[in-house]
């Protein structure tokens, strides 16, 4: 700790001592009758892959200057609502300043008459600190779920429970629009499979964040943006898709926006009926049954028909030039109606089997959610310096009905008994959150910035089964539990970012303290946890020239324990398998390092080294006595995870745009686990591409899909799986309109299979779900921007940056 903070200081002293040794860039925006535009949007893009360099925004005599830009090739780009793009000549910066000039930009209503500039918004993105998926750009991914399409997106990986694995790491954070979601487990599945792909914008992979992001997440974060338009005037998108796999899937969804000078109000509603399967074989072995060695060879099929509803409002207000308020209410009502078909023969160590027992059930679930945010953003100067203020709240509420009926047969099938066994199960979780954050510009490119956050959560789980004899139900206080959990975090952060001509460094901390109690009211057991943690991160970036860049980045982070995964309250699946939270289970600390080496904006060479204390990981238990597995969540003191990446995203040219990744790594696990000592390793690696083709007549095609090896996570070791895409697109109505049809999982091989061979663990299992889909959709855009405003809000920049939701 010492020696981070005499590190952050000398950088610090550093920074405030550089000097500015960069060159100007400089002209004025206009219109073709000479009037000065303001609030114009002028960018400095490089000559060899068009990244940018610099942006900056006219004055109100439509006047620019883009400082500190290194000596190089280059061109301008302009952009303003209801006028054209402007895309200047090169030119090349020396020793000395460069004037555009006066530009001037043509309104919309005239054509063109230069050559226009042909570019294809890539569907994935590589940046210097993130990876973007824009959803809206894929073909494949269109009339899908959020949850689908993570299981497509680079580096991310579905485990056997469904949990979300980013380059073969637990602990992923999941944010929606920039702010986290404390749903885990069955509840965030659900979540993530209510919100179709139509609401979505694009998904931020974050693996090193700074400390301006929440510390929770040490495999790091995914940001999952809606959609909210930009532009002028009344727009809005119209969309529906129909999905044939074994079951039918449709969606349907409008989203309609509407801005001017002062206001942006947006509202959306979208639609999603689905219905899917999971088919399952789980083999497990049992020492010193009553036949010696027992083998119980369990075969599932579960449907899980759902019935999505997700209503989302919200506006923003220019109050003046300098301050915008907002707010929104969002919500999602689920419906799902599961039925499952459980038989589960049993045989000898001979494989001879000697009888068997069927679980029918069936589950009535039904999810309730409302959000609502309120939001202040307010710029001090023209300097740059900025306070904004975010108020949450959001409420989750689920109840869920469960009957289970066993049949108990011997070695020639007849039936030897019947139970049947009922579940009432409801659950209520409440989040409070505020948050206050300032930006402060001081001299020679110095940015601080400095925020703190409370939120408190609280969630109230309970759940009754009975024993229904003679139709009559009889309470079953062993396996019921009312489980109470609360949890508040304080947090506090400091961060500085320094730019020179070619070096940029970001040093910051943060401060959080946790306070969380739990509470099992059936058996009156507490526990509690009380600590404060520094988080550190630091960044560099060296841009050695147009072409080559390198860049590191160190942050220590934590994983706090779920609610759910603290929650004893037991799920069943049948009488011998249920899964159970741990309230024993430890916060995870990670140390993660990054290096990263960029050629020509389009190839990233990426080397990463983490290691966890306390990894959490899920485990199976097994009781040889009573032929019951459980399968839960437990510490395992050290994590350790070597890794190598290769990233190449371009568009080769004006119509073949390709970006594939390729992960290798070694994950190892070392400490003891249930009185046995854990220590393995193997190494993987993944391969994902997506690659685009545009077609004459408006027509684009997507090809795209991935290949993860067999790797391990804790005890678990999991099996290779991959899959293949394929989807075409053709514009019509003027371009306003978009007719997609894909086929995702062509040969239906993304399923989740493994083994555990571990203390008196023997077991395999193969899970498949109903990945393999074809889908028609078509979406249609209508409005257009509203008349041009000359005088627009100089508060527009912050509107477009306003964060909601």
């Amino acid at each position: 700790m010492k020696c981070f903070l005499l590190i952050l200081l000398s950088s610090w002293t550093i920074c405030l001592k550089a000097q500015n040794n960069g060159n100007r860039v400089m002209g004025n925006i206009q219109e073709q009758t000479g009037e000065a535009i303001p609030f114009v949007n002028v960018m400095v893009l490089k000559q060899a892959d068009s990244s940018l360099v610099k942006i900056a925004i006219t004055d109100t005599l439509g006047n620019f200057v883009l400082e500190d830009i290194p000596v190089g090739t280059y061109f301008l780009q302009a952009l303003y609502v209801g006028y054209q793009k402007y895309y200047g000549r090169m030119f090349e910066l020396q020793a000395q300043d460069f004037d555009a000039g006066a530009i001037q930009l043509l309104s919309e209503s005239k054509q063109l008459k230069e050559i226009s500039v042909v570019a294809i918004k890539p569907f994935i993105e590589h940046q210097f600190d993130k990876t973007i998926v824009n959803v809206e750009n894929s073909i494949v991914n269109a009339g899908s779920t959020a949850m689908e399409i993570l299981s497509r997106a680079p580096g991310v990986m579905i485990a056997q429970d469904e949990s979300i694995l980013l380059k073969g790491k637990s602990g992923t954070l999941i944010m929606i629009d920039g702010k986290p979601s404390v749903l885990a487990g069955d509840a965030l599945v659900t979540y993530l499979r209510s919100i179709p792909s139509a609401s979505l914008s694009k998904i931020e992979i974050i693996t090193n964040p700074s400390a301006k992001y929440d510390a929770a997440g040490t495999g790091g974060i995914i940001n999952i943006i809606l959609k909210k338009d930009k532009r002028q005037g009344t727009n809005g998108t119209l969309s529906g898709s129909y999905g044939q796999g074994i079951y039918a899937k449709a969606s349907a969804g409008l989203n309609v926006n509407y801005r001017n000078r002062n206001w942006n109000l947006f509202f959306s509603y979208n639609y999603a009926h689905r219905k899917g399967i999971n088919k399952t074989q789980h083999v497990r072995n049992f020492n010193k049954g009553v036949y010696g060695n027992e083998v119980y060879d369990q075969r599932i099929y579960a449907t899980f028909p759902s019935d999505a509803h997700v209503p989302r409002f919200g506006a923003d207000y220019t109050v003046n030039t300098k301050t915008t308020v907002g707010f929104q209410l969002s919500g999602m009502g689920n419906f799902i109606n599961g039925q499952a078909n459980n038989t589960t023969y049993v045989k000898d160590g001979n494989n001879v089997e000697f009888g068997s027992f069927a679980t029918k059930s069936r589950t009535d679930n039904t999810w309730y959610n409302y959000n609502a945010n309120a939001n202040l953003r307010h710029k001090l100067d023209s300097l740059g310096r900025e306070f904004s203020a975010d108020v949450d709240y959001s409420h989750y509420q689920n109840t869920n009905d469960q009957i289970f009926t066993t049949y108990l047969y011997d070695a020639q099938s007849v039936l030897q008994n019947e139970s049947i066994l009922n579940g009432d199960q409801s659950g209520v979780l409440d989040i409070y959150s505020v948050k206050a954050d300032y930006v402060h510009p001081l001299a020679q490119q110095v940015k601080l910035e400095l925020g703190t956050k409370v939120s408190y959560v609280t969630t109230d789980n309970e759940l009754r089964y009975f024993n229904r004899i003679a139709e009559i139900d009889y309470p079953d206080s062993a396996n019921s539990n009312h489980f109470i959990y609360s949890e508040n975090i304080n947090a506090a952060y400091l961060n500085a970012n320094k730019e020179w001509e070619k070096l940029n460094v970001q040093a910051g901390l943060r401060m959080e303290q946790t306070l969380a109690k739990g509470i099992q009211l059936s058996n009156d057991s507490v526990f509690s946890r009380n600590y404060l943690q520094p988080f550190f991160s630091m960044a560099t970036n060296y841009t050695f020239n147009d072409k080559n860049e390198a860049g590191l980045t160190i942050s220590r982070r934590i994983h706090r324990p779920d609610y759910q995964q603290l929650n004893p309250i037991r799920r069943y699946v049948d009488k011998t398998t249920y899964g159970a939270g741990n309230p024993f289970l430890l916060p995870a600390l990670t140390y993660s390092g990054e290096l990263t080496y960029t050629y020509h904006s389009s190839l990233t060479f990426t080397l990463n080294y983490s290691q966890t204390k306390n990894d959490i990981q899920t485990v199976f238990l097994q009781d040889d006595a009573d032929k019951i597995t459980i399968q839960t969540d437990m510490n395992i003191e050290r994590g350790e995870q070597y890794l190598g990446a290769i990233n190449y995203s371009t568009q080769l040219n004006k119509w073949f745009q390709t970006a594939t990744e390729i992960d290798v790594w070694q994950s190892k696990y070392s400490g003891t686990l249930t009185g046995v000592t854990l220590n393995r390793a193997r190494p993987t690696f993944y391969i994902n591409s997506t690659n685009t083709f545009i077609l004459p007549k408006d027509f684009s095609v997507e090809v795209g899909g991935f290949y993860q090896h067999r790797f391990i996570g804790g005890i678990l070791e999991m099996k290779g799986s991959w899959e293949a895409d394929l989807g075409i697109q053709k514009k019509i109505l003027k371009n306003k309109g978009q007719l997609k049809l894909n086929i995702t999982d062509i040969f239906w091989k993304n399923n989740s299979s493994g083994e555990v061979h571990f203390a008196n663990v023997n077991s395999r299992f193969l899970a498949r779900h109903e990945t393999r889909v074809a889908t028609l959709s078509f979406s249609y855009g209508f409005g257009k921007s509203g008349a041009q405003v000359k005088k627009r809000s100089g508060a527009e920049e912050e509107k477009n940056r306003v964060k909601v939701g």
